[in-house]
C-alpha cells in the first residue's frame, strides 16, 4: 500500500516544475493514489469508484465510521477493518486518519485484487453472529413469557 500513498510536497513541486520546464501546455496526470477522509471515502464508496476501503478500528466517536462497513456491503465495495487509525495515518502522510481508500489498482494489480477478494470474503460476505443470538434470544423470552 506505501505505493499508492499520495505524493509529498516536495514530489508535486518537483512534477509541476518538471511540467513547466518541459514546455507542455498539458498538466500531467496525477499519481493514482489512496483518498483519505471520511467524507471522501464516503463519496468515493457512493459512486462505486471505491476499490478497496480500509477502516480503522479505534475511531472516537466511532459513531463516525459505522456506517461504512454497512454501505461498502450494500454498495459492492471490499473493506477491512484494520487495528489503528495510526497505521493509516502513516499512509497518507498525516498523524491519523479514519478511513483510506483505494480507487485504481495499477501496480501489483495481481496481489491487490487477491487482498480485495480476501476482505470481500472474510468481511463483505459474513452475517454477525451476534444477529443470530439475540434473535434466539428473542423467541426463548417469546416463548418463555407467554407459556
Amino acid at each position: 500500500m506505501e505505493k499508492y500513498a499520495p505524493e509529498t510536497r516536495k514530489q508535486k513541486q518537483d512534477r509541476l516544475r518538471n511540467t513547466a520546464a518541459s514546455g507542455d501546455k498539458k498538466s500531467t496526470p496525477r499519481p493514482v493514489n489512496v483518498k483519505y477522509g471520511l467524507n471522501h471515502v464516503t463519496y468515493l464508496v457512493e459512486q462505486k469508484r471505491a476499490k478497496l476501503v480500509l477502516i480503522a478500528s479505534d475511531v472516537d466517536p466511532i459513531e463516525t465510521v459505522v456506517f461504512l462497513p454497512t454501505l461498502c456491503k450494500a454498495m459492492g465495495v471490499p473493506f477491512a477493518i484494520v487495528q489503528c487509525k495510526a497505521r493509516l495515518g502513516k499512509l497518507v502522510h498525516k498523524k491519523t486518519a479514519s478511513c483510506v481508500a483505494l480507487t485504481e489498482f495499477t501496480q501489483n494489480q495481481a496481489e491487490l485484487n487477491n487482498i480485495a477478494r480476501t476482505c470481500e470474503q472474510q468481511f463483505n460476505s459474513t452475517t454477525p453472529t451476534w444477529r443470530s443470538k439475540i434473535f434466539f434470544n428473542f423467541i426463548f423470552l417469546f416463548v418463555c413469557l407467554f407459556n
